[in-house]
């Protein structure tokens, strides 16, 4: 049996999984395990081996075979800040200055119009939904005792597809982010969510993504009648 990224097993919710796993597998079974992140390699391996009784060889290197290579990704473009574990300041520079450049730039005209008083999200008195003081009654954007710049930050803060924190906002998002790896032939790719229940919306929403031209339908098509 293989398991790889074994150091799950100092994980507080998965950890006792594995555990029963490597003691409950039949003696027979002989096992293989990788990991580039356990701490306490030596310990772990002794605790394996008592329990298995068996001998456990560890063996290891400093030598990645694959360069890693770190990026950030905003506003549609990707920003490679790590590349052969050196540190490059000026991607990180670039990152900053889209992201400042998007997020300090004034309101947009909808922005503005919405934010007014008498506009249609805002909070003036006698507006719908607003109270007095703007937005502190029902369905106003600002704060108690809100003002046009509250409202101006809540409506800046919204994602497009319903916000940052929606399905919605990070399923535009990562469409976004898989067409432009797309156009830089960096497909296939990873995607880790650290719970099953996100990894089952992003399935979900992400399904109607076609992520292969027709030549390579017809070669899948044909693979599979075969």
């Amino acid at each position: 049996m293989t398991s790889v990224q074994v150091h799950y097993v100092n994980d507080a919710d998965r950890g006792v999984v594995w555990e029963e796993v490597i003691i409950m597998l039949p003696p027979h079974v002989g096992i293989v395990m990788l990991s580039a992140t356990v701490p306490n390699v030596m310990d772990f391996a002794d605790w394996v081996g008592r329990t298995k009784r068996k001998i456990v060889h560890v063996t290891g290197t400093t030598k990645r075979p694959v360069p890693l290579e770190h990026a950030l990704y905003y506003g549609g473009e990707m920003y490679t800040v790590g590349l052969r574990e050196t540190f490059l300041p000026e991607g990180h520079r670039q990152a900053t200055l889209a992201w400042k450049g998007k997020n300090e730039a004034g309101p947009t005209k909808a922005q503005q119009v919405a934010a007014r008083p008498d506009g249609r999200g805002g909070g003036g008195t006698g507006a719908r939904g607003g109270g007095q003081g703007g937005g502190q009654g029902r369905g106003g954007f600002g704060a108690r005792g809100g003002s046009a710049d509250a409202a101006r930050k809540q409506i800046a803060g919204r994602g497009r597809s319903g916000g940052p924190n929606t399905f919605g906002g990070e399923r535009q998002q990562l469409i976004d982010l898989i067409g432009m790896l797309g156009k830089k032939q960096l497909l296939p790719v990873a995607f880790f969510c650290f719970s099953k229940k996100r990894c089952d919306s992003s399935v979900d929403g992400l399904g109607g993504l076609d992520l292969t031209t027709s030549a390579e339908k017809h070669t899948i098509h044909t693979f599979v009648e075969k």
